[in-house]
């Protein structure tokens, strides 16, 4: 018997059903990887994103180079000119400029950290104590700069931040809704996943097992290609 109480919830979970799925297919769309003798028919989203998002971290890696200068460590006015320099490249992204007011450039600044999860005078203090800190991955991954960086370049790159947001969405569903987050997982990315007991998170992650696993297989069948466009176009006979 259904109570008043009862089928607004039931109206609220058959949207989030739908939306479940079409986050699942978008998610899955992003991570399409076919191997193919044709060269023009290979499809490797993953990779591509990946050398596209590397880009974006060589121009971060560039405005950190050139604030350095010649110093092998950097003073407090570096580690700022640094922080402030990345800081606006993330606004340019959003295709906003950082305040040419002091005051409102540093609650700017203070805002992004925190959105971030950077703390300003960590991160400030790790770049003074960092030797020319300039290759970012060879930083520890909880390096204050490095997460900086790692944020930056991923809000810089449009299929990456949605990634990042549907990630965020299909965990915040909690466990209510874990058995529809298995299930399009396993319908729509391949996963085997039991829906009775398997979280969104842990959906994510075997799911991004399987990703891991395309990206060996492929890698191996043909080393030399990175990668090819999900679209060729073909020409006009």
């Amino acid at each position: 018997m259904t109570t008043e109480t009862e089928e607004p919830i039931v109206k609220f979970n058959g949207a989030v059903l739908g939306e479940i799925d079409k986050l699942v297919q978008e998610y899955v769309g992003y991570h399409k990887i076919e191997d193919s003798a044709d060269p023009t028919k290979r499809v490797n989203l993953v990779n591509k994103r990946n050398d596209e998002i590397g880009k974006i971290r060589q121009g971060l890696e560039g405005i950190i180079s050139s604030s350095l200068g010649d110093k092998i460590h950097p003073d407090k006015t570096t580690a700022d000119k640094i922080v402030e320099g990345l800081i606006a490249k993330g606004y340019e992204a959003d295709k906003l400029k950082l305040p040419e007011d002091a005051k409102q450039k540093e609650e700017a600044i203070s805002k992004y950290l925190a959105n971030a999860g950077v703390d300003y005078t960590q991160l400030v203090k790790a770049i003074i104590n960092t030797r020319r800190p300039i290759s970012i991955n060879e930083l520890p991954e909880d390096h204050p700069l490095r997460r900086l960086v790692t944020y930056i370049q991923s809000q810089s790159h449009e299929q990456q931040r949605r990634i990042q947001y549907i990630t965020q969405r299909l965990v915040s569903l909690g466990d209510v809704h874990a058995p529809a987050v298995a299930e399009a997982f396993n319908k729509d990315g391949g996963t085997r996943l039991d829906s009775k007991f398997a979280k969104p998170q842990e959906a994510v992650q075997i799911y991004g097992q399987l990703v891991q696993a395309k990206l060996a297989e492929y890698a191996a069948k043909d080393p030399n290609t990175v990668y090819n466009k999900a679209v060729v176009e073909k020409k006009a006979t």
